[in-house]
């Protein structure tokens, strides 16, 4: 089993660096942002484009890499990425992976049957739950804001030159193909939920609108990152 998708708080591993003379492109893994979807589907391709493709793990954070090499990653709405990412780790990763929960996540998914108690509880009066909840949001990797990978958003606008594209969730099928087209390699995403590692079909259950509006504000800073691409 490899925990590189559920540890909460290990090191940053080291940066990988290419193995050609052609530029390197990081990939910055960013969970339930269809990354695993990504990155399945262009391993064997990493020396066929215009750059060599070098894989970072969920740990891998932009500070690591060095000024002027290109990234690229995938960013999706907040809230829908939270809901996923809620229903990801209650599965424990299942069916394509095969992550058992941590003591501190047994304790969140015990406590919180759906993501709509989570979030509702992030301003609860109880203020064990909402510690909880507030504790989750910070320590499960999944669950984290953009700045944990890319930092925070003056950092991030320092290296936006650096970035070669970013792929959002919501438009993958257009965004990968113009990923394929600027690498020169044709590829095409899966299209199945294990390949991709989607959440099976209702496996949300929905948020109530005291849930979204604490997640909204929650993520308040993750959607300065998106407008940056819009």
């Amino acid at each position: 089993m490899s925990g590189e998708s559920q540890e909460q708080g290990a090191g940053a591993r080291p940066v990988k660096r290419p193995t050609s003379d052609k530029p390197p492109l990081h990939f910055i893994h960013i969970p339930k942002t269809a990354g695993t979807a990504v990155k399945s589907t262009l391993r064997g391709h990493e020396l066929e484009g215009a750059y060599e493709l070098l894989w970072g793990g969920h740990r891998t954070r932009l500070a690591q890499i060095p000024e002027g090499e290109k990234v690229f990653f995938a960013l999706r709405d907040p809230v829908t990425r939270f809901e996923s990412a809620f229903s990801s780790r209650q599965r424990q990763g299942l069916p394509r992976y095969h992550f058992p929960w941590l003591p501190f996540e047994e304790e969140v998914f015990t406590r919180f049957a759906d993501a709509d108690e989570l979030a509702r509880s992030l301003d609860s009066s109880n203020d064990a739950d909402r510690a909880l909840a507030r504790g989750a949001m910070k320590k499960i990797r999944h669950f984290r804001r953009y700045r944990n990978w890319l930092g925070t958003p003056d950092e991030f606008r320092a290296r936006r030159g650096d970035v070669l594209i970013a792929l959002r969730q919501e438009s993958l099928t257009e965004d990968f193909a113009r990923l394929c087209a600027e690498l020169g390699i044709e590829a095409s995403l899966p299209t199945d939920e294990k390949q991709s590692h989607r959440s099976p079909a209702g496996a949300h259950g929905g948020l109530s609108d005291r849930g979204r509006a604490n997640l909204k504000n929650w993520y308040a800073e993750d959607y300065e990152f998106l407008a940056m691409f819009d």
